[in-house]
């Protein structure tokens, strides 16, 4: 049986990240949530504690249009502003804070820290496509998202 989509486990802990919007597939949300708190309930019993991940932004438009090329500029869409990205997961994210018996990681403020997101970490695209992260955006969301609470405290200056 799949637990998840994307599950980390730890030495006592499992981070999971399973996308929702109002349909996935061919089920509701309503089906999907209920088969995620089953998801996290079953890994509760084990022992270990359990940290949900947020989804992050999604780009409007494919990530190979926000680089530049010779004879092309970076498309002028590229930009993204965090007011947009919380209404687009506003249904989602309101789902998301009903779950128990795991800890909400929210990414959003990570790649959104003022009203504009960031989409480039030292001019390295953070996405590979419309909504999935580069390995440069896998490891920004690491940093700065879940290393802080693996190892809290952690200096922020050392990246």
């Amino acid at each position: 049986m799949e637990l998840a989509d994307d599950v980390f486990f730890g030495p006592s802990c499992v981070f999971t990240n399973v996308i929702a919007t109002t349909k996935v597939g061919e089920i509701t949300l309503e089906e999907f949530m209920r088969g995620t708190q089953t998801t996290i309930d079953r890994l509760s019993a084990s022992g270990r504690k359990v940290y949900y991940v947020s989804e992050n932004p999604e780009l409007k438009i494919h990530a190979k249009y926000c680089l530049e090329r010779p004879y092309r500029d970076a498309h002028e869409q590229c930009g993204l502003q965090k007011s947009d990205v919380m209404a687009r997961q506003e249904v989602y994210l309101s789902a998301l804070g009903q779950l128990k018996n795991a800890r909400l990681i929210e990414s959003i403020d990570a790649f959104c820290p003022t009203d504009q997101c960031v989409l480039y970490d030292d001019d390295a695209l953070l996405y590979a496509d419309d909504d999935h992260l580069s390995v440069r955006g896998s490891g920004f969301l690491f940093e700065n998202v879940i290393r802080p609470i693996l190892i809290p405290g952690i200096d922020q200056d050392r990246k």
